[in-house]
């Protein structure tokens, strides 16, 4: 069960919810996106007086760590082992409906001392000093293998408002509801950018950190 929350950790811990889906994926992927919601809703005047998109925001460190391949073969190697203790802990304890990831589902957990002596000795192992470490090496692996440039493209993020307003049936609080969301996830997504080098740090275990991730979805399906 906790296996299958490894794919949010990354988006969780910087943004505190998951990230929108790709702009990339054109006006028909837009077109799916709920108009209605109010969290998105803004008024954006459409024509030459619009107000441009809002300044992305740059990546944070609180939560990342620059990456090293060491680092990056730990967190792996750790990764099965963690697995298999999750899935025992939450047979056994159960997993809190507020653990939105891994790291704050064994949060809890640790708080068991007999859980606690068995995560310790899993990390140790693998020469993580505690869950802060392991969880920040974590996240920012997760972050550096998600992350899609085209998100913050400005060129892309206009392509998609031109396409939202040349739909034709959609009314004008729909359009600028969507054009809210593509300028939020725009953010969204720029807030979760990988540090610098953290890319390029991972492009040689890009297999087995997707062979995880997929092993994950695999068994939510």
């Amino acid at each position: 069960m906790v296996r299958v929350l490894v794919r949010s950790l990354a988006f969780v811990m910087i943004l505190g919810a998951p990230a929108f889906a790709a702009i990339a994926g054109g006006g028909s992927a837009l077109a799916q996106t709920d108009p209605g919601d109010a969290g998105a809703a803004q008024a954006i005047t459409a024509g030459s007086d619009a107000p441009p998109a809002p300044e992305l925001l740059a990546p944070t460190s609180d939560n990342q760590i620059p990456l090293t391949p060491a680092l990056v073969q730990r967190f792996l190697d750790s990764w099965p082992e963690l697995s298999t203790l999750g899935d025992q802990f939450a047979d056994q304890y159960g997993v809190d409906e507020d653990a939105t990831d891994p790291a704050s589902a064994f949060q809890v957990w640790a708080e068991r001392p007999e859980a606690k002596t068995k995560i310790d000795a899993v990390l140790t192992k693998h020469g993580f000093s505690g869950l802060d470490e392991w969880a920040k090496v974590a996240n920012s692996v997760l972050l550096a293998y998600d992350y899609d440039e085209s998100l913050t493209d400005p060129a892309q993020i206009a392509d998609a408002v031109r396409e939202i307003e040349a739909t034709p049936g959609m009314s004008r609080q729909e359009k600028d509801s969507l054009i809210a969301q593509v300028h939020k996830q725009a953010e969204d997504a720029a807030a979760g950018k990988p540090l610098d080098g953290n890319r390029a740090v991972i492009e040689p275990f890009m297999d087995r950190i997707g062979a995880v991730i997929n092993a994950d979805q695999g068994e939510a399906d």
